[in-house]
């Protein structure tokens, strides 16, 4: 799947196989921002985040830029979240008590190509299992095969702008809203 994925380029960051747990904010995440940089836009590529096990986070996995308006040249290339287990984000009392989102689209515009979220399991958040800040079709990572187990009081998707906005629990509406035609919830 990985390979499908991220076709020729090469992996230069890899993030596999790891036990990650009691994190105070996000276990694991891909962030983009002019500061960081030096204040120069640049791409954030070939990261492949696999294999591991979030459990206990303050959040699960985030995948964000900060750009208020959309900059071909500051987005995501090839960014793969694949066979990762996020397990009950934001269900320790001394966690922080934001949002607790086992995957997190959040920030601004975040232009990718060629990112995906493949064959995860997200397993039971305080707040919504999948959080989208910007909601744009294009600006989405593929979603392929995931497994959304959620309380039954907390939606599991919630998305605040763009085409779909509100919060979605149902099969049909989760695996439309996130185009995840193998998910299941």
């Amino acid at each position: 799947r990985l390979a499908d994925a991220v076709g020729t380029c090469s992996i230069e960051t890899r993030i596999i196989n790891n036990y990650i747990h009691e994190m105070h904010h996000a276990g694991l995440g891909v962030e983009i921002f002019l500061e960081q940089k030096g204040g120069s836009a640049q791409n954030s590529e070939n990261i492949q985040i696999s294999g591991n096990l979030l459990y206990h986070c303050a959040s699960g996995i985030t995948f964000f830029n900060w750009d208020e308006e959309p900059n071909p040249n500051h987005m995501f290339k090839n960014c793969i979240f694949e066979d990762n287990y996020v397990l009950f984000t934001g269900l320790n009392d001394w966690l922080d008590s934001g949002d607790a989102a086992a995957f997190a689209d959040v920030g601004g515009p975040n232009l990718q190509e060629g990112c995906a979220v493949i064959n995860n399991v997200f397993f039971a958040s305080r707040t919504p299992l999948v959080q989208i800040d910007t909601y744009v079709t294009e600006y989405l990572p593929d979603f392929e095969g995931n497994q959304y187990v959620q309380y039954a009081p907390a939606p599991i998707v919630w998305s605040v702008s763009g085409d779909y906005t509100g919060t979605f629990s149902s099969q049909d509406d989760v695996c439309g809203v996130l185009s995840d035609a193998t998910g299941a919830v």
